[in-house]
């Protein structure tokens, strides 16, 4: 604020001329001329959008136990909320883009996972069933009375444990962003023999050279070019993490439990995104009824990161979710018998 009103003074104040100067022209091509009352007023707007549009946050170290959750909490404050987890290696920072697109209307609260970003490090409940708990804890913590839960890569798994391992009545919904639920190490051997075997290939790089697998994996996340810098942190911020915790949180994450049904008896909306490389036409608006609460959608011209890539259009399927499910709230919040086997499904999305 106080370098803003500098520089309106500066602009506003005309420099200072006793006499008629002898060299006018050279005098006006040295000197700004004075400004007028609408070039300051058209500068003041402009300012105050600029502040306006940098939602403020607040941070919390959210105790769960024996740790302390970080938890980026922007927006206004109010009892509803968007909850952001990140995936496998991320901290809060992944969400960036979306929360600088949902902070002006909502609450959204981004976290790091236990033993990730600024999150305390332990070496027990490196699980999604674990996690899930620190987000309820989160949750309680911040008094959020109705919440749409939003997990990104392994992040899904996390925000689907929640909704099947906890009482959780404040949850409007849950979002899962381009992440599958695990089907068990063994029902993955047995129907997925060759992509489980690479998965383990890659956990066995990773022990191996913990950053340059994850130079790598950062890269590979993204379908365009991401300058170096860019990857440099993104490795730097996972590095935070003891490889030997993260090893065994990828392999509890991947393979640990069959969570397949864990939404089975979920009876809330459940929005599905997932990722296109490809171009796709537009997709139909998000209707969240009694009859239809498992909803899928396709962002295209995006890689895995499509939270970063394709934030706009994820946030507005973001947007229209948390309207179409508030629409809904006296049968979301009672959860209602649905029927699973109705979905709405698309794999046409453009959203641009």
């Amino acid at each position: 604020m106080l370098k803003i009103a500098s520089l309106v003074a500066a602009i506003a104040v005309p420099p200072v001329h006793a006499v008629r100067s002898r060299h006018p022209l050279r005098d006006r091509l040295m000197c700004p001329m004075k400004p007028t009352i609408l070039q300051v007023l058209l500068l003041l707007a402009w300012c105050s959008q600029a502040m306006a549009s940098a939602p403020e946050c607040r941070e919390h170290a959210v105790p769960a136990g024996p740790v302390a959750i970080h938890a980026k909490d922007c927006g206004h404050v109010q009892d509803t909320a968007f909850i952001l987890v990140p995936g496998w290696g991320a901290d809060h920072s992944i969400w960036a883009p979306i929360i600088d697109d949902l902070a002006s209307g909502h609450r959204v609260i981004a976290i790091d996972p236990r033993s990730q970003g600024l999150s305390s490090v332990a070496t027990e409940g490196n699980s999604p069933e674990g996690r899930a708990g620190d987000i309820d804890a989160v949750i309680r913590h911040l008094n959020l009375r109705r919440v749409v839960a939003v997990g990104w890569s392994i992040g899904a798994q996390d925000v689907a444990s929640l909704a099947h391992l906890h009482d959780a009545q404040y949850l409007l919904g849950i979002v899962l962003v381009d992440g599958a639920l695990s089907k068990g190490l063994m029902r993955a051997l047995s129907e997925d023999p060759e992509d489980t075997l690479k998965q383990l290939g890659r956990a066995n790089m990773y022990r191996k050279d913990p950053q340059g697998y994850l130079e790598g994996m950062m890269r590979s996340i993204f379908l365009s070019p991401v300058p170096p810098e860019r990857i440099a942190d993104l490795v730097h911020r996972a590095m935070r993490s003891p490889p030997d915790i993260m090893l065994a949180s990828l392999f509890a994450s991947l393979y640990g439990e069959d969570r397949t049904g864990y939404l089975d008896s979920f009876r809330k909306p459940v929005l599905t995104i997932a990722s296109d490389t490809s171009a796709c036409p537009q997709q139909p608006a998000i209707a969240v009824t009694r009859a239809r609460t498992r909803i899928d959608r396709t962002v295209c011209e995006a890689g895995h990161a499509v939270i970063v890539e394709q934030a706009a259009a994820v946030s507005r399927l973001l947007n229209d979710f948390l309207a179409s499910t508030i629409a809904q709230e006296p049968y979301a919040m009672i959860g209602l018998p649905s029927d699973p086997g109705q979905r709405v499904t698309s794999t046409n999305t453009g959203l641009e």
